[in-house]
């Protein structure tokens, strides 16, 4: 049987080597500067380690005084259970780095261009704020460093390693890696990093592979509408997910290795499960790609708040949400451990009537297209649909009235009117989510069952709805 301290210190290997604004004044950023965004960046353990690398023993002294420095070393203690010797740990790495003459330059080069990117933090703060959940605040610092991994995250903080050798090939890659693993701090923030010493059973790992296929499928997921605005696509792990077919050879391969996890369960780790992380983390970065993937395919079925929410959720609820895309689950979320009366699934039911979590509105007088918070709305409760339709039909009862400037003999036709266009709009949209036409119906009761008497002021914004109904 595979030593466990053995086992603990390879998968500590691959999850580590895993994660993957111009000022002419030289003087350094002695204090993390907060900007209006709720993130700090702190460039202060630079100089210190770039003056080690020119020779200057003193420079490693004054590292370790560093924030940065004081970060990092806090970060490998949580992961690996034991504060590792600071110094040592240190020279190590920027020791490493001396073999290439042009690192100093290079890194400069690249402290200058990670400095543009702090001027302009809001874009890049904002593109990691899409994909966090609404009310997630940033209260933590990002320290550009030297030497050590491409990026770390350990709630509320993270660096970015100036001297990685991507960032030396393509600084601009930098921007795109702050995003990254800003986006990592707030996922910790709702998820902390599982144990690693705490990995003995096929179980354990199967948790591993949910939890780094959520954060770091969305970390590459969140830069990417920014990437493609500028063309830059060339990272590999956007080169695979641009191929359909390697991507879906990518996918297979993960859902393959992952199922065969879930299947082992409780059986102990061994060599041949250890053998799978290469490709999940290492050269395949079948986690990263594939976690991409089912980000995407979750937006474009339930919607960014739904995506957002499941930064809370979790990585089960995350991996859930995925299958329901797929037609392999009915429920994309755990429902909760006691149901109110009336609810199933977490949706309340009154009689046949779905207690709608807010209005159906339409953007436009003749109701032909639903408002964005209408369509979130029902891509929100899709998962309860595709349950239901399956032994019920949704009818879709559409009440409309208002004061019409025509002759009354004109005015039922112009209340079916409103009726039918907005009916059809609803049931289109549901088509459109992929819900089978045969089960979905539309009923117009026009003016005929009021909420508020028609005497009553503005009484057609409450008479007007959109009400959804399970049939058997």
């Amino acid at each position: 049987m595979l030593h466990i301290r053995h086992l603990y210190h390879i998968l500590l290997v691959f999850l580590l080597l895993s994660c993957r604004a111009h000022h002419d004044s030289p003087r350094e950023f002695g204090q993390a500067q907060l900007l209006p965004v709720g993130i700090s960046f702190d460039f202060g353990a630079v100089t210190p380690s770039l003056d080690f690398l020119r020779g200057q023993p003193s420079g490693l002294e004054r590292l370790l005084k560093t924030r940065g420095a004081a970060y990092i070393l806090h970060r490998q203690k949580q992961m690996t259970g034991k504060a590792p010797n600071g110094p040592q740990f240190f020279s190590k790495r920027l020791s490493a780095l001396k073999a290439n003459g042009e690192i100093i330059q290079k890194i400069e080069r690249n402290r200058n261009f990670a400095r543009k990117c702090v001027e302009s933090s809001r874009l890049l703060v904002g593109e990691a704020l899409r994909y966090l959940p609404a009310d997630f605040r940033f209260a933590g610092t990002l320290y550009f460093t030297v030497g050590y991994d491409i990026g770390t995250a350990w709630y509320p903080n993270g660096s970015i390693n100036l001297a990685h050798k991507g960032f030396l090939q393509n600084p601009r890659e930098i921007s795109y890696y702050i995003i990254h693993e800003l986006h990592h701090i707030g996922f910790m923030k709702y998820n902390p990093m599982p144990d690693l010493k705490t990995l003995k059973r096929a179980s354990d790992l199967a948790n591993l592979v949910r939890f780094a296929a959520h954060m770091e499928g969305m970390g590459v997921y969140a830069p990417w509408e920014l990437r493609r605005q500028r063309g830059h696509l060339n990272d590999p792990d956007y080169r695979t997910l641009a191929d359909t077919t390697a991507r879906k050879k990518a996918v297979d391969r993960f859902f393959v290795i992952f199922d065969d996890l879930v299947k082992r369960g409780a059986q102990p780790v061994t060599p041949r499960e250890l053998a799978y992380l290469e490709e999940l983390s290492g050269k395949g970065r079948l986690w990263y790609i594939a976690g991409a993937h089912m980000a995407q395919a979750i937006e474009k079925d339930l919607g960014v708040p739904a995506l957002r929410n499941l930064v809370k959720s979790g990585p089960k609820a995350f991996f859930r949400a995925y299958f329901v895309t797929e037609g392999k689950e009915v429920v994309s979320l755990e429902p909760p451990p006691t149901l109110a009366k009336g609810e199933k699934y977490g949706v309340l039911i009154q009689g046949s009537q779905i207690v709608l979590p807010g209005r159906i509105d339409f953007s436009d007088p003749k109701g032909t297209t639903l408002t964005a918070d209408s369509q979130a709305l029902l891509r929100g409760l899709l998962p309860f649909f595709r349950e239901s339709i399956k032994t019920a039909k949704l009818e879709i009862r559409v009440h409309c009235s208002g004061k019409f400037s025509a002759s009354p003999a004109l005015v039922p036709m112009l209340i079916h009117g409103m009726c039918r266009r907005r009916g059809r709009a609803v049931k289109q949209f549901l088509m459109g989510l992929g819900l089978d036409e045969k089960r979905l119906w539309v009923k117009e009761y026009g003016d005929s069952m009021p909420l508020a008497k028609p005497s009553i002021p503005n009484s057609h914004l409450v008479n007007n709805r959109i009400e959804i109904h399970l049939l058997p």
